[in-house]
């Protein structure tokens, strides 16, 4: 998320680093846009054209779930996949319950046969014990399905078994769409190196007048964002004293929804500075010891430029990527600051992935969608885990989402019907 006052160049800094055309007469951004874009990491080394940021461009219309299925299976193959799942802790373990143990009378053994272990889906960690009787791993084929039967697009409904009557008390379970094929073509160009898993970011361009600032703290989240702060070099050289203001404040509000999270102070307009490096140095240490001062905590996650050691990275938009060094210092910055945040340390359901995709699509044709209608696809796409009931797995989630600016979702987000409240989930 880049933020700060109005005017300060937050749009001309998200152009510059994606290598787009400086324009001067940029309009101001009113309440807030998005953009998805990828970082391409050879673009990143040699600073070829177009800047290492790029518009990001799903593979052939994949959805997500293909894409990191086929990664997935690439590094597999390569004998990496093992090593990554045992680094990465799922975001399932964020949402478990502890639960008393309760000791076990010793038992006779009554047979010789072994069970199997359960199996998991390959981005998470294993889950708890199952409970009969409805599987939940959607990666594997259903126990009444043929083996070498072709998928198809829902799974059989499993019927009641014919010595007992279905109890009325009893919901029959949802029926389950099974999990979609995935191209073996797209996981060999995974594993030959012509597509790679590059960090994507949506970056959330933020209206800086007082009136948006409401709307900022609905989309100010912790665990997935990087927060970029720009404010004008020239101005605070001017106005020392309303510029840290004006940036403190920034930084006190992501403090209060955001505690942690990782902070990047960019100052635009450097070449109009007075007095050159070294005035940048004694501006750098003057707004440092004022932050410290007025808003200690909120910078704890600061990033500071590594190759002037100044607390924040002095760009000049004007000059582009191509002609502006700490521009692509300031870029490197964001991809080391994204890899310190807690989601990308996490394995996410595959699950989950369907069922974003699904809120994508439909997100093209509506804004909001009720949060029932969300539960209804959740547990079509095999939600909840074992262990877990429906709605503390929707909400985790639905947080999760929220935090990657995918969705806006919070407890009290909900809209006026004829004759109710109802909760729903904004697409757009």
């Amino acid at each position: 998320m880049v933020r700060g006052v109005g005017g300060a160049g937050k749009s001309s800094t998200i152009d510059a680093m994606a290598g787009k055309t400086f324009d001067a007469q940029h309009k101001s951004t009113v309440g807030t846009g998005l953009e998805e874009l990828e970082l391409v990491h050879h673009d990143l080394a040699i600073g070829a054209a177009g800047g290492a940021l790029k518009r990001y461009e799903r593979t052939d219309g994949e959805d997500e779930y293909a894409l990191a299925l086929a990664a997935h299976a690439a590094s597999l193959m390569d004998g990496k996949g093992a090593a990554n799942e045992q680094t990465g802790q799922s975001m399932l373990s964020a949402i478990q319950k502890p639960k008393p143990r309760v000791p076990k009378a010793p038992q006779a053994p009554t047979s010789n046969a072994v069970s199997a272990p359960a199996t998991t889906s390959p981005l998470t960690k294993p889950a708890p014990p199952p409970k009969p009787p409805t599987p939940r791993n959607l990666q594997n084929p259903r126990p009444d399905a043929e083996p070498d039967a072709k998928v198809s697009t829902k799974a059989t409904k499993e019927g009641p078994s014919q010595q007992e009557a279905p109890s009325p008390a009893v919901q029959p379970a949802a029926e389950v769409v099974a999990a979609p094929d995935v191209s073996p073509e797209l996981v060999i160009r995974f594993k030959n190196g012509q597509l790679q898993s590059n960090l994507v970011l949506r970056v959330q361009d933020t209206g800086g007048q007082p009136i948006f600032l409401t709307i900022l703290e609905l989309l100010t989240t912790p665990e997935g964002t990087v927060y970029m702060v720009v404010f004008s070099l020239a101005k605070l050289q001017e106005d020392f004293a309303a510029t840290l203001e004006t940036t403190s404040a920034q930084l006190k509000s992501i403090q209060v929804f955001a505690a942690g999270a990782p902070i990047i102070l960019a100052g635009t307009r450097r070449e109009e500075v007075k007095g050159g490096d070294a005035e940048l140095t004694k501006l750098s240490d003057k707004l440092l010891d004022g932050l410290r001062q007025q808003c200690a905590p909120a910078i704890a996650g600061l990033e500071p430029d590594p190759a002037t050691g100044r607390c924040f990275f002095g760009i000049e938009n004007s000059k582009g990527y191509q002609g502006d060094a700490t521009i692509r210092d300031l870029v490197k910055a964001v991809e080391v600051a994204a890899y310190k945040l807690p989601s990308l340390r996490q394995n996410v359901p595959l699950e989950w992935l369907r069922v974003h995709d699904e809120l994508r699509k439909v997100g093209q044709v509506q804004r909001r969608v009720r949060l029932d209608a969300v539960r209804a696809i959740a547990n079509k796409h095999g939600l909840p885990h074992t262990g877990f009931t429906l709605d503390e797995e929707l909400s985790a989630m639905l947080t999760f989402f929220h935090s990657l600016n995918s969705i806006l979702w919070c407890a009290l987000t909900a809209y006026q019907t004829a004759d109710a409240l109802v909760l729903c989930v904004l697409l757009e």
